[in-house]
């Protein structure tokens, strides 16, 4: 599929607006937190315009946003007129600045319905051309990065299963990509296979660089880590914790404050390493690769090449999950026996941290 280049814009020609739409757990805060910091040398290198938000205050401070078109796909995906009326004033403010090329990043674009994506397009008819851009994961791992990210910002909150039931038409990305061709023109979207092995220098900053038609430079600079998914050893430490403490929520931030506390880290350092531990069970891994079957084999003719292989991709993770769930988890007894034998002094410690009661630490992702 032809890529986004970034040739100058012909006299009279029509400004293009870009839409980096997700999907959800594909570097998307990292590519919000580059933009924002290197505004002026992007332009310089692209001849496309990040446009300015107030999510730039947060992203500057190395802190996670949802992007700088958050608002503008948040208003569009209300039902309202009066809302889609706000988010065109919003996107014809951003136009106005007269960039020949415009950018706009938001997860929340994803989610958007068929209908609304319609509208826009109807809207802006004649007036933009709009290029679509969106990376993807295979599902089985998108389902898992996505939950343990959700765990960390937000607590420990229900099961996997129960995650996954919520959210799982997000993930249809084939139907979502045939859509977006039918409506913009199989030229203006680009969808990238989020991969190390694929992605440009194994980074996706790298890559939106290459997208774009850039490469990497002294010119830029590389923003510090703004998001991150529990890993699954700190997953079951902390769903031990948050179920001896009754059921304390138990949010990245607060994973941070006790891990510094002398109890909590000499709990964690005496435990043996957790190996083969997934947080996915074998039913759940292989009822979201029989899901995603024919939607993947429909995304593979829609990329062209070889396709992406997601189906290849998800029968290997769900191997993996079988295999390790037949393989006790090396160090997960010691380690609840040594948080249940000091269960008094946890509890003290997370009401004296996080307050009794208290919900958990809200995430600014959209999922």
């Amino acid at each position: 599929m032809e890529e986004m280049m970034a040739p100058a814009t012909a006299p009279g020609a029509r400004p293009v607006l870009h839409l980096h739409i997700g999907t959800p757990k594909t570097g998307t805060s990292a590519i919000q937190a580059f933009l924002p910091l290197n505004r002026d040398a992007f332009r310089e290198a692209t001849g496309i315009h990040y446009a300015e938000s107030e999510s730039d205050v947060r992203a500057l401070k190395g802190k996670p946003t949802a992007g700088n078109g958050a608002q503008i796909a948040r208003h569009l995906r209300a039902r309202k007129r009066e809302s889609f009326d706000k988010a065109m004033r919003m996107l014809n403010r951003d136009l106005a600045g007269g960039h020949p090329r415009l950018l706009l990043s938001s997860e929340a674009f994803w989610g958007l319905p068929d209908d609304r994506f319609a509208d826009l397009a109807a809207a802006l008819k004649g007036q933009v051309e709009i290029k679509v851009l969106a990376y993807a994961r295979p599902q089985v791992k998108h389902v898992e990065s996505a939950y343990l990210q959700v765990l960390g910002n937000r607590g420990l909150k229900g099961d996997i299963v129960e995650f996954f039931d919520g959210q799982n038409r997000k993930f249809f990305i084939g139907t979502r990509l045939r859509f977006l061709q039918s409506l913009f023109g199989r030229d203006n979207v680009t969808v990238r296979k989020y991969d190390r092995k694929t992605l440009v220098g194994g980074d996706i900053i790298d890559d939106v660089l290459d997208v774009f038609g850039a490469a990497w430079g002294p010119q830029f600079k590389r923003p510090a880590e703004v998001n991150s998914s529990l890993d699954p050893e700190h997953y079951i430490y902390a769903r031990m914790v948050a179920e001896a403490a009754n059921g304390h929520a138990v949010g990245k931030r607060s994973m941070r404050d006790l891990r510094s506390q002398p109890l909590i880290s000499a709990l964690y350092d005496e435990a043996s390493g957790i190996e083969n531990l997934q947080v996915m069970d074998p039913a759940t891994a292989r009822r979201i690769a029989d899901l995603y079957r024919e939607d993947n084999e429909l995304l593979d003719t829609l990329v062209g090449g070889s396709g992406f292989g997601f189906n290849a991709d998800n029968e290997k993770a769900v191997a993996a999950i079988e295999a390790a769930a037949d393989k006790k988890p090396t160090g997960f007894t010691r380690l609840e026996l040594m948080l249940l034998n000091r269960l008094a002094q946890v509890e003290a410690r997370l009401d004296e941290l996080t307050g009794a009661g208290e919900g958990a630490e809200a995430g600014e992702d959209e999922d």
